[in-house]
Protein backbone atom coordinates (compact mmCIF):
# COMPACT_ATOMS: atom_id res chain seq x y z
CA UNK A 1 0.00 0.00 0.00
CA UNK A 2 1.41 3.40 -0.96
CA UNK A 3 1.98 6.19 1.53
CA UNK A 4 -0.77 8.76 1.78
CA UNK A 5 0.56 12.29 2.32
CA UNK A 6 -1.60 15.40 2.62
CA UNK A 7 0.67 18.49 2.55
CA UNK A 8 -0.47 22.01 3.45
CA UNK A 9 1.30 25.36 3.50
CA UNK A 10 0.90 27.36 6.71
CA UNK A 11 1.59 30.92 7.78
CA UNK A 12 2.81 31.61 11.33
CA UNK A 13 2.14 34.99 12.97
CA UNK A 14 3.73 35.71 16.34
CA UNK A 15 1.16 37.27 18.68
CA UNK A 16 3.62 37.61 21.57
CA UNK A 17 7.42 37.16 21.72
CA UNK A 18 8.50 33.56 21.04
CA UNK A 19 11.58 31.87 22.50
CA UNK A 20 12.73 28.42 21.38
CA UNK A 21 15.80 27.56 23.44
CA UNK A 22 19.11 26.75 21.77
CA UNK A 23 20.26 24.79 24.82
CA UNK A 24 22.85 27.33 25.93
CA UNK A 25 23.33 30.92 27.06
CA UNK A 26 25.44 33.61 25.45
CA UNK A 27 28.20 34.29 28.00
CA UNK A 28 29.30 37.75 29.07
CA UNK A 29 32.50 37.55 27.03
CA UNK A 30 30.76 36.24 23.91
CA UNK A 31 29.00 39.49 23.03
CA UNK A 32 29.66 43.22 22.81
CA UNK A 33 27.21 46.12 22.62
CA UNK A 34 27.06 48.91 20.09
CA UNK A 35 27.96 52.43 21.17
CA UNK A 36 24.29 53.46 21.41
CA UNK A 37 23.34 50.12 23.08
CA UNK A 38 20.77 49.37 20.34
CA UNK A 39 22.56 46.24 19.08
CA UNK A 40 24.29 43.26 20.65
CA UNK A 41 27.00 41.64 18.53
CA UNK A 42 27.53 37.94 19.26
CA UNK A 43 31.18 37.26 18.42
CA UNK A 44 32.35 34.64 15.94
CA UNK A 45 34.43 31.71 17.18
CA UNK A 46 37.06 32.50 14.51
CA UNK A 47 37.38 36.24 15.08
CA UNK A 48 41.08 36.44 14.21
CA UNK A 49 40.32 35.64 10.56
CA UNK A 50 38.07 38.67 10.12
CA UNK A 51 40.22 41.27 11.89
CA UNK A 52 42.13 43.80 9.83
CA UNK A 53 45.98 43.60 9.92
CA UNK A 54 46.11 46.63 12.24
CA UNK A 55 43.54 45.11 14.60
CA UNK A 56 45.50 41.84 14.65
CA UNK A 57 48.71 43.71 15.62
CA UNK A 58 46.89 45.56 18.42
CA UNK A 59 45.39 42.33 19.71
CA UNK A 60 48.81 40.60 19.72
CA UNK A 61 50.35 43.55 21.60
CA UNK A 62 47.62 43.37 24.24
CA UNK A 63 48.04 39.61 24.58
CA UNK A 64 51.87 39.68 24.70
CA UNK A 65 53.12 38.37 28.01
CA UNK A 66 49.62 38.16 29.44
CA UNK A 67 47.27 35.31 30.09
CA UNK A 68 44.40 35.51 27.62
CA UNK A 69 41.15 35.96 29.55
CA UNK A 70 37.57 36.70 28.45
CA UNK A 71 37.83 40.04 30.25
CA UNK A 72 40.97 40.97 28.31
CA UNK A 73 39.38 40.14 24.96
CA UNK A 74 36.15 41.92 25.90
CA UNK A 75 38.04 45.14 26.58
CA UNK A 76 39.72 44.90 23.18
CA UNK A 77 36.41 44.36 21.37
CA UNK A 78 34.75 47.26 23.16
CA UNK A 79 37.33 49.64 21.69
CA UNK A 80 36.31 48.73 18.14
CA UNK A 81 33.85 50.85 16.18
CA UNK A 82 30.40 49.43 15.39
CA UNK A 83 31.34 48.56 11.81
CA UNK A 84 34.24 46.42 13.03
CA UNK A 85 32.04 44.86 15.71
CA UNK A 86 29.52 43.85 13.07
CA UNK A 87 32.28 42.28 10.95
CA UNK A 88 33.49 40.04 13.78
CA UNK A 89 29.96 39.03 14.85
CA UNK A 90 28.14 35.90 13.71
CA UNK A 91 24.72 37.43 14.39
CA UNK A 92 23.11 40.50 15.95
CA UNK A 93 20.47 40.76 18.66
CA UNK A 94 18.52 44.01 18.49
CA UNK A 95 17.99 45.80 21.79
CA UNK A 96 15.25 48.15 20.66
CA UNK A 97 13.72 48.32 24.15
CA UNK A 98 17.10 49.24 25.69
CA UNK A 99 17.16 46.38 28.18
CA UNK A 100 20.00 46.92 30.65
CA UNK A 101 22.28 43.93 30.13
CA UNK A 102 24.82 44.74 32.83
CA UNK A 103 27.04 41.92 31.51
CA UNK A 104 24.47 39.20 32.22
CA UNK A 105 24.20 35.95 30.28
CA UNK A 106 21.54 35.83 27.54
CA UNK A 107 19.17 32.90 26.94
CA UNK A 108 19.92 32.03 23.31
CA UNK A 109 17.21 31.41 20.69
CA UNK A 110 17.75 28.51 18.30
CA UNK A 111 19.46 29.46 15.01
CA UNK A 112 19.82 27.87 11.60
CA UNK A 113 23.16 26.96 10.04
CA UNK A 114 23.10 30.55 8.69
CA UNK A 115 22.85 31.92 12.27
CA UNK A 116 19.29 33.09 11.54
CA UNK A 117 16.41 32.57 14.00
CA UNK A 118 13.49 30.34 13.02
CA UNK A 119 10.79 28.16 14.59
CA UNK A 120 11.51 24.41 14.44
CA UNK A 121 8.68 22.23 13.17
CA UNK A 122 9.31 19.96 16.17
CA UNK A 123 8.31 22.78 18.55
CA UNK A 124 4.93 23.18 16.87
CA UNK A 125 4.39 19.42 16.71
CA UNK A 126 5.44 19.00 20.35
CA UNK A 127 2.88 21.55 21.52
CA UNK A 128 0.11 19.88 19.50
CA UNK A 129 1.08 16.43 20.81
CA UNK A 130 0.76 17.78 24.36
CA UNK A 131 -2.69 19.15 23.55
CA UNK A 132 -3.69 15.81 22.02
CA UNK A 133 -2.63 14.02 25.19
CA UNK A 134 -4.47 16.63 27.27
CA UNK A 135 -7.73 15.86 25.45
CA UNK A 136 -7.19 12.10 25.54
CA UNK A 137 -6.55 12.19 29.30
CA UNK A 138 -9.35 14.67 29.97
CA UNK A 139 -11.87 12.26 28.43
CA UNK A 140 -10.64 9.16 30.24
CA UNK A 141 -12.91 7.15 32.51
CA UNK A 142 -12.78 8.49 36.09
CA UNK A 143 -11.70 5.14 37.55
CA UNK A 144 -8.74 5.03 35.14
CA UNK A 145 -7.77 8.59 36.10
CA UNK A 146 -7.87 7.61 39.78
CA UNK A 147 -5.52 4.70 39.14
CA UNK A 148 -3.09 6.93 37.24
CA UNK A 149 -3.16 9.54 40.00
CA UNK A 150 -2.53 6.86 42.61
CA UNK A 151 0.51 5.81 40.62
CA UNK A 152 1.72 9.42 40.63
CA UNK A 153 1.23 9.69 44.43
CA UNK A 154 3.11 6.44 45.02
CA UNK A 155 6.00 7.61 42.87
CA UNK A 156 6.14 11.03 44.57
CA UNK A 157 6.33 9.40 48.00
CA UNK A 158 9.15 7.10 46.91
CA UNK A 159 11.33 9.89 45.52
CA UNK A 160 14.53 10.33 47.52
CA UNK A 161 15.64 13.48 45.81
CA UNK A 162 13.02 16.16 45.37
CA UNK A 163 13.55 18.21 42.23
CA UNK A 164 11.61 19.65 39.32
CA UNK A 165 13.37 17.22 36.99
CA UNK A 166 12.31 14.22 39.09
CA UNK A 167 8.77 15.56 39.35
CA UNK A 168 8.64 15.98 35.58
CA UNK A 169 9.78 12.39 35.09
CA UNK A 170 7.05 11.10 37.43
CA UNK A 171 4.35 12.95 35.48
CA UNK A 172 5.84 11.86 32.17
CA UNK A 173 5.88 8.21 33.25
CA UNK A 174 2.30 8.39 34.52
CA UNK A 175 0.91 9.80 31.28
CA UNK A 176 3.04 7.86 28.81
CA UNK A 177 3.73 4.56 30.54
CA UNK A 178 0.72 3.93 32.74
CA UNK A 179 -2.11 5.21 30.63
CA UNK A 180 -4.05 2.24 29.31
CA UNK A 181 -3.16 0.75 25.91
CA UNK A 182 -6.06 1.96 23.76
CA UNK A 183 -5.34 5.61 24.61
CA UNK A 184 -1.59 5.18 24.23
CA UNK A 185 -2.11 3.55 20.83
CA UNK A 186 -4.34 6.46 19.76
CA UNK A 187 -1.66 8.90 20.86
CA UNK A 188 1.13 7.06 19.02
CA UNK A 189 -0.98 6.96 15.88
CA UNK A 190 -1.70 10.67 16.05
CA UNK A 191 1.81 11.80 16.91
CA UNK A 192 3.57 9.67 14.28
CA UNK A 193 1.26 10.62 11.43
CA UNK A 194 1.60 14.38 11.92
CA UNK A 195 4.51 16.52 10.75
CA UNK A 196 5.61 20.17 10.54
CA UNK A 197 8.51 21.59 8.58
CA UNK A 198 10.93 24.09 10.07
CA UNK A 199 9.79 27.64 9.42
CA UNK A 200 11.45 30.17 7.19
CA UNK A 201 14.17 32.29 8.78
CA UNK A 202 13.92 35.90 9.89
CA UNK A 203 16.74 38.45 10.03
CA UNK A 204 17.25 38.89 13.76
CA UNK A 205 16.00 38.38 17.28
CA UNK A 206 15.09 41.05 19.84
CA UNK A 207 16.18 41.30 23.47
CA UNK A 208 13.66 41.19 26.32
CA UNK A 209 13.88 40.67 30.06
CA UNK A 210 12.34 37.40 31.23
CA UNK A 211 10.70 37.91 34.61
CA UNK A 212 9.84 35.12 37.04
CA UNK A 213 6.68 36.15 38.93
CA UNK A 214 5.50 34.18 41.96
CA UNK A 215 2.25 33.86 43.83
CA UNK A 216 2.18 36.62 46.50
CA UNK A 217 1.92 34.03 49.28
CA UNK A 218 5.31 32.76 48.18
CA UNK A 219 7.46 35.64 46.96
CA UNK A 220 6.50 39.11 45.79
CA UNK A 221 9.82 39.91 44.16
CA UNK A 222 9.74 41.15 40.56
CA UNK A 223 13.52 41.51 40.44
CA UNK A 224 14.40 38.06 39.11
CA UNK A 225 15.09 39.09 35.55
CA UNK A 226 17.05 37.27 32.88
CA UNK A 227 17.94 38.58 29.40
CA UNK A 228 16.37 36.47 26.68
CA UNK A 229 16.44 36.74 22.90
CA UNK A 230 13.15 36.16 21.13
CA UNK A 231 11.40 36.36 17.79
CA UNK A 232 9.43 39.52 18.47
CA UNK A 233 5.66 39.81 18.18
CA UNK A 234 4.06 40.70 14.83
CA UNK A 235 6.54 38.67 12.77
CA UNK A 236 5.38 36.42 9.92
CA UNK A 237 7.06 33.12 9.04
CA UNK A 238 6.05 30.28 6.72
CA UNK A 239 6.13 26.52 7.20
CA UNK A 240 4.47 23.30 6.07
CA UNK A 241 2.07 20.86 7.70
CA UNK A 242 1.54 17.33 6.49
CA UNK A 243 -0.51 14.32 7.50
CA UNK A 244 1.47 11.23 6.60
CA UNK A 245 -0.12 7.80 6.76
CA UNK A 246 2.60 5.16 6.40
CA UNK A 247 1.54 1.53 6.58
CA UNK A 248 4.95 0.57 8.00
CA UNK A 249 4.53 3.13 10.81
CA UNK A 250 1.12 1.75 11.71
CA UNK A 251 2.44 -1.80 11.75
CA UNK A 252 5.34 -0.75 14.00
CA UNK A 253 2.91 0.83 16.45
CA UNK A 254 0.80 -2.32 16.42
CA UNK A 255 3.88 -4.47 17.06
CA UNK A 256 4.99 -2.14 19.87
CA UNK A 257 1.59 -2.45 21.52
CA UNK A 258 1.63 -6.23 21.33
CA UNK A 259 5.16 -6.56 22.70
CA UNK A 260 5.12 -3.94 25.42
CA UNK A 261 1.82 -2.48 26.51
CA UNK A 262 -0.13 -5.50 27.66
CA UNK A 263 2.84 -6.52 29.79
CA UNK A 264 3.31 -3.02 31.24
CA UNK A 265 -0.35 -2.43 32.04
CA UNK A 266 -1.63 -5.83 33.02
CA UNK A 267 -0.60 -5.51 36.67
CA UNK A 268 -2.15 -2.04 36.91
CA UNK A 269 -5.39 -2.34 34.97
CA UNK A 270 -5.76 -6.08 34.40
CA UNK A 271 -6.25 -5.18 30.75
CA UNK A 272 -6.52 -8.43 28.84
CA UNK A 273 -8.29 -7.35 25.66
CA UNK A 274 -6.29 -8.24 22.55
CA UNK A 275 -4.63 -5.44 20.60
CA UNK A 276 -6.08 -5.81 17.13
CA UNK A 277 -4.48 -4.69 13.91
CA UNK A 278 -5.64 -1.37 12.54
CA UNK A 279 -5.20 -0.11 9.03
CA UNK A 280 -5.81 2.91 6.82
CA UNK A 281 -9.31 1.80 5.94
CA UNK A 282 -10.32 2.02 9.62
CA UNK A 283 -8.13 4.59 11.40
CA UNK A 284 -8.48 5.03 15.16
CA UNK A 285 -9.10 8.75 14.89
CA UNK A 286 -9.56 10.77 11.73
CA UNK A 287 -6.45 12.93 11.73
CA UNK A 288 -7.02 16.05 9.65
CA UNK A 289 -7.06 19.83 9.99
CA UNK A 290 -10.51 19.89 11.61
CA UNK A 291 -9.38 17.42 14.27
CA UNK A 292 -6.21 19.45 14.94
CA UNK A 293 -8.16 22.69 15.16
CA UNK A 294 -10.72 21.26 17.57
CA UNK A 295 -8.02 19.69 19.77
CA UNK A 296 -5.90 22.84 19.95
CA UNK A 297 -8.69 25.38 20.46
CA UNK A 298 -10.46 23.23 23.08
CA UNK A 299 -7.24 22.88 25.07
CA UNK A 300 -6.22 26.52 24.64
CA UNK A 301 -9.63 27.63 25.94
CA UNK A 302 -9.13 25.52 29.07
CA UNK A 303 -5.62 26.84 29.65
CA UNK A 304 -6.64 30.46 29.23
CA UNK A 305 -9.48 30.00 31.72
CA UNK A 306 -7.06 28.39 34.18
CA UNK A 307 -4.63 31.28 33.86
CA UNK A 308 -7.32 33.94 34.23
CA UNK A 309 -8.74 32.20 37.32
CA UNK A 310 -5.27 31.86 38.86
CA UNK A 311 -4.40 35.50 38.31
CA UNK A 312 -7.74 37.04 39.28
CA UNK A 313 -7.70 35.01 42.52
CA UNK A 314 -4.53 36.92 43.42
CA UNK A 315 -6.48 40.17 43.21
CA UNK A 316 -8.38 39.16 46.36
CA UNK A 317 -5.10 38.50 48.19
CA UNK A 318 -3.07 41.54 47.15
CA UNK A 319 -4.68 43.95 44.69
CA UNK A 320 -1.61 46.16 44.37
CA UNK A 321 0.60 43.19 43.47
CA UNK A 322 -2.06 41.99 41.01
CA UNK A 323 -2.16 45.38 39.28
CA UNK A 324 1.62 45.47 39.01
CA UNK A 325 2.32 41.90 37.97
CA UNK A 326 -0.78 40.33 36.46
CA UNK A 327 -3.35 42.87 35.24
CA UNK A 328 -1.74 43.38 31.81
CA UNK A 329 -1.56 39.59 31.36
CA UNK A 330 -5.25 39.12 32.25
CA UNK A 331 -6.16 41.89 29.80
CA UNK A 332 -4.12 40.10 27.12
CA UNK A 333 -5.94 36.80 27.74
CA UNK A 334 -9.33 38.49 27.50
CA UNK A 335 -8.25 39.96 24.16
CA UNK A 336 -7.02 36.52 23.08
CA UNK A 337 -10.42 35.03 23.89
CA UNK A 338 -11.99 37.50 21.46
CA UNK A 339 -9.44 36.56 18.79
CA UNK A 340 -10.29 32.87 19.26
CA UNK A 341 -14.01 33.56 18.91
CA UNK A 342 -13.39 35.27 15.56
CA UNK A 343 -11.00 32.69 14.09
CA UNK A 344 -11.73 31.46 10.59
CA UNK A 345 -11.96 27.75 9.82
CA UNK A 346 -8.40 27.72 8.46
CA UNK A 347 -6.91 29.41 11.56
CA UNK A 348 -5.91 28.31 15.05
CA UNK A 349 -4.08 29.76 18.06
CA UNK A 350 -1.22 27.86 19.67
CA UNK A 351 1.37 28.33 22.41
CA UNK A 352 4.88 27.01 21.78
CA UNK A 353 8.39 27.14 23.15
CA UNK A 354 9.64 28.36 26.50
CA UNK A 355 7.10 28.55 29.37
CA UNK A 356 4.52 26.39 27.57
CA UNK A 357 5.72 22.97 28.68
CA UNK A 358 4.04 19.63 29.28
CA UNK A 359 4.82 19.21 32.96
CA UNK A 360 3.67 22.35 34.70
CA UNK A 361 1.58 24.61 32.50
CA UNK A 362 -0.62 22.15 30.61
CA UNK A 363 -1.24 18.59 31.83
CA UNK A 364 -0.89 19.52 35.52
CA UNK A 365 -4.19 21.38 35.39
CA UNK A 366 -6.03 18.07 34.89
CA UNK A 367 -4.71 16.64 38.15
CA UNK A 368 -6.70 16.60 41.38
CA UNK A 369 -6.04 18.99 44.25
CA UNK A 370 -4.59 16.06 46.21
CA UNK A 371 -1.85 15.66 43.61
CA UNK A 372 -1.23 19.41 43.52
CA UNK A 373 -0.90 19.56 47.32
CA UNK A 374 1.56 16.69 47.18
CA UNK A 375 3.58 18.48 44.49
CA UNK A 376 3.65 21.70 46.51
CA UNK A 377 4.89 19.74 49.54
CA UNK A 378 7.86 18.62 47.44
CA UNK A 379 8.97 22.23 47.41
CA UNK A 380 8.24 22.93 51.09
CA UNK A 381 11.61 24.64 51.45
CA UNK A 382 10.44 27.22 48.94
CA UNK A 383 6.84 27.53 50.10
CA UNK A 384 6.06 28.23 53.79
CA UNK A 385 3.74 25.46 55.12
CA UNK A 386 1.16 28.03 56.26
CA UNK A 387 0.81 29.22 52.67
CA UNK A 388 0.79 25.84 50.92
CA UNK A 389 -3.01 25.46 50.72
CA UNK A 390 -3.42 29.00 49.39
CA UNK A 391 -1.36 28.35 46.28
CA UNK A 392 -2.51 26.74 43.06
CA UNK A 393 0.34 24.80 41.48
CA UNK A 394 2.34 25.83 39.50
CA UNK A 395 3.47 28.62 41.84
CA UNK A 396 5.33 30.86 39.40
CA UNK A 397 4.86 32.16 35.86
CA UNK A 398 7.46 33.31 33.34
CA UNK A 399 6.71 36.48 31.40
CA UNK A 400 8.79 38.85 29.32
CA UNK A 401 9.10 42.58 29.82
CA UNK A 402 9.99 45.35 27.39
CA UNK A 403 10.21 47.85 30.28
CA UNK A 404 6.64 48.93 29.56
CA UNK A 405 4.50 45.90 30.39
CA UNK A 406 4.63 42.14 30.99
CA UNK A 407 3.67 39.74 28.21
CA UNK A 408 3.31 35.94 28.09
CA UNK A 409 5.67 34.00 25.87
CA UNK A 410 5.01 31.84 22.85
CA UNK A 411 1.56 32.71 21.46
CA UNK A 412 1.24 32.30 17.69
CA UNK A 413 -1.53 32.15 15.09
CA UNK A 414 -1.32 29.47 12.40
CA UNK A 415 -3.20 29.90 9.13
CA UNK A 416 -3.58 27.03 6.68
CA UNK A 417 -3.08 28.49 3.22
Amino acid sequence: MANVIEPHKIKIETITPVHIGAGHKVKQWEYIESKDLSKIFVIRETIYDVLTPDQRRRLLIIMKGKKVTPHLLSNFFMELNDKSKERISKYIIYNKYRINLNKREIFAHIKSINSKPYIPGSSIKGAIKTFMLYQLYKNLNKSIKNKIEQKILDKLKSLRKKSRKKLGQVLHDAFFKYIYPKVQRDFLYLSRSLGFRDSTEIDHTVLYDMVLIDHPSHNKSLDRRYPIEVIDKENILHSGLFFQYKPETLSKIDLFMKKNNQIVHKHIYNYNAPVTNFNLSNPIIKLDWNFLRFTVISTITDLINNEINFMTSIKNIDEQYYNTAYKSIVDFYHDLEKIIQNLKQNELILRIGFASGFRFTTITFLLSQTIRDSIISMFSKLVPPANANKILFPISRRFVSNRIKFQPLGWIKITKI
